[in-house]
């Protein structure tokens, strides 16, 4: 995940408490979440959690207003319609929003089409 949208993230959540898990498949148990401080410095050292060790993971704010899956190579964003329009306040003081931030990583037109099918069925 850019640091930007880290960032972007964590000033548009308004929570000091962030929790992640890491992401199971059907067949396995879901890992209990682990509280955090959404900080960037801090994130690898999460007590009784090890970022390192996940393929993927969960994160989410204590509100409950952005969702975070995260993988090695894709990060995807869910929040409320308000906390999104936050998010694009944000990044565009920065010079970029989330629309420009997808695109930079999936500049192919219709290449999110298969996956966004599957995951709004």
């Amino acid at each position: 995940m850019p640091k930007l949208l880290w960032e972007a993230l964590r000033e548009a959540s308004e929570d000091s408490c962030w929790w992640i898990c890491g992401y199971a498949g059907s067949e396995m148990p879901q890992p209990d979440p682990v509280s955090f401080s959404f900080d960037w410095d801090s994130f690898l050292y999460i007590p009784g959690w090890s970022v390192q060790g996940a393929v993927e993971w969960v994160a989410y704010n204590g509100s409950q207003t952005i969702a975070v899956l995260a993988e090695h190579d894709v990060t995807i964003v869910g929040a409320t319609q308000t906390v999104a329009d936050e998010l694009d306040r944000v990044l565009q003081d920065s010079g970029t929003n989330l629309r420009q931030l997808t695109l930079a990583d999936f500049p192919e037109p219709g290449r999110l089409e298969d996956f966004i099918k599957s995951v709004t069925k």
